[in-house]
């Protein structure tokens, strides 16, 4: 599909939410806008006929690798990450995936009044307006046992023991999210974790009760990353 002349918007609030500090995840999230379509659309994609919507792109694992010059391994945790904040869905199918831009109609219209921008970046949810909606959805994130996307840690975490005592500091300490799936993501492929079957890795609670999502990797460390399928 030919890239589509024009331009998208970027909201103010990007600033406030600390994109500015990841660029790699920023480069893909205005990825994710300029391939978005700007209207509904039909594409053929090999001997289909795929139709989308406004918001929906094609979304190609290894094209994305070579656009950005990111690894799978980084696609995979920022697809994940803004998927956990509503700033995404993702439809896989067996021969492609369609990623779609929440809220791409209060963000990308061509209208020009202010206020149809006065929502929050981070949720796929009702307007900030909305405060007695905002009150309710905060009150209950806040008493989920499992909060913020503990199951996305849990799942990318290697050594799977001590649940109830990882789910009771990750309530505890409320870690960026973001960061921690980063982290993650290096940590999994590094000598100290992958020898003698894993024997080393700490316990979940004990990652996070040590902050160990700001440990720095080293050269071996960064050195390569697993290319395994996704989204392809």
């Amino acid at each position: 599909m030919p890239t589509a002349a024009g331009w998208v918007k970027l909201h103010r609030q990007t600033l406030d939410n600390g994109w500015l500090q990841n660029p790699k995840l920023l480069a893909f999230w205005i990825y994710c806008l300029l391939k978005a379509s700007h209207k509904e659309t039909t594409v053929t994609v090999g001997f289909q006929r795929v139709n989308l919507q406004p918001g929906d792109f094609i979304f190609g694992r290894e094209k994305a690798e070579t656009d950005l010059k990111l690894s799978a391994q980084n696609i995979r945790t920022i697809i994940s990450n803004l998927k956990i904040n509503g700033n995404i869905t993702v439809k896989v199918t067996n021969k492609f995936s369609i990623i779609t831009v929440a809220n791409w109609h209060t963000y990308q219209s061509l209208e020009s009044d202010a206020n149809s921008l006065n929502v929050s970046l981070l949720t796929n949810n009702q307007p900030a307006t909305n405060h007695k909606q905002e009150v309710k959805k905060e009150k209950t994130i806040k008493t989920s046992p499992f909060e913020d996307g503990f199951d996305e840690f849990w799942n990318l975490y290697p050594r799977k023991v001590g649940k109830v005592a990882a789910v009771k500091a990750w309530n505890k300490l409320h870690p960026p999210q973001g960061k921690v799936l980063e982290t993650l993501s290096w940590q999994v492929e590094c000598d100290a974790w992958v020898k003698d079957a894993g024997k080393f890795i700490p316990h979940p609670a004990t990652w996070l009760n040590d902050g160990r999502w700001d440990d720095e990797p080293t050269e071996t460390a960064t050195a390569s990353f697993s290319q395994g399928g996704f989204y392809t």
